[in-house]
């Protein structure tokens, strides 16, 4: 319950959690879906977790089912993902598990590579669940020269002239930022579908993106959800990274291509990439915090 008594934060949460049977919207944050996955397995009683309409970023429940999976935890799914049954009354039993590359993370990393780096090898990433692995055949189809060995776990990109490409985000939406930062460097057109869920992230993306840059010189329309964004041109300028970590990394790597760009809350990079500026410097970037 509410400590204010109108629905918001600070939340006070009182268990034991019994179990029983709720519905849930597919359409806006994954993150609910696989919170309910995790903890009602635990609860005293089974549950049953209805998904009203699509079910996007499906691919982020996979990886909690994955991870599920190894734990011993039995989900059983719904027809048409329509939701999940689950037994109560069991137990986590996890002793090992090795946490695979991030390749969200690794997208700021790929981008960089093939718009400004030499060759970039990237290690650690396997085959897994994870939806944002999509970023290498959406390179590849941009026209990168870009591989992946996927039994080393390693994948190599080397600066490329790239191209437009359509992309449907319904299932990738923490690749949204990247991708318009590609389209914006690269020739041609890049269309950006399906993607009103990413207004619903830690900022409304669509328009952060769309706003910081138009800044940069970039034509680029937003629309209720959709980005369309023109490449060919673009220049440095003073932005906001909106507290959001995405939206800083990936206006790091278009200030990279530009040269000249300041970017305020870059602090908000420790939610998922502590090491993103070191990283980055690596590849060449000359950056100067705290100015």
């Amino acid at each position: 319950f509410s400590t204010k008594g109108d629905g918001t934060a600070p939340i006070v949460v009182q268990g034991p959690l019994r179990g029983g049977r709720t519905r849930i919207s597919g359409s806006i944050r994954s993150q609910f879906i696989s919170a309910l996955l995790i903890a009602c397995p635990l609860a005293e009683n089974d549950s049953t977790i209805e998904i009203e309409g699509e079910l996007k970023s499906r691919p982020y429940v996979d990886v909690t089912l994955e991870v599920l999976h190894e734990a011993g935890i039995e989900i059983r799914e719904r027809d048409s993902d329509s939701g999940f049954l689950i037994k109560g009354g069991q137990r986590l039993d996890l002793a090992r598990y090795t946490v695979p590359g991030d390749f969200s993370s690794s997208s700021y990393l790929l981008a960089a590579g093939a718009l400004v780096g030499k060759h970039v090898t990237i290690r650690n990433l396997y085959r897994s669940a994870q939806g944002d692995s999509a970023i290498i055949p959406i390179l590849a189809e941009m026209g990168a020269k870009i591989a992946w060995d996927q039994e080393k776990g390693e994948v190599t990109i080397a600066r490329s002239d790239l191209h437009g490409v359509t992309v449907d985000v319904g299932k990738t939406p923490d690749l949204v930022p990247t991708l318009a930062v590609l389209g914006a460097c690269a020739s041609g057109e890049m269309r950006i579908v399906n993607a009103s869920h990413v207004r619903y992230k830690e900022t409304d993306r669509l328009h952060a993106m769309a706003v910081e840059l138009t800044k940069m010189g970039v034509n680029i329309t937003e629309t209720e959800d959709e980005l369309h964004v023109r490449g060919g041109g673009i220049h440095g300028a003073t932005l906001h990274g909106w507290d959001d970590h995405r939206i800083v990394m990936a206006l790091t790597v278009a200030g990279m291509v530009a040269g000249g760009t300041k970017i305020d809350t870059a602090e908000s990079v420790a939610v998922s990439y502590p090491g993103f500026f070191e990283e980055i410097e690596g590849l060449g970037a000359g950056i100067r915090k705290g100015f």
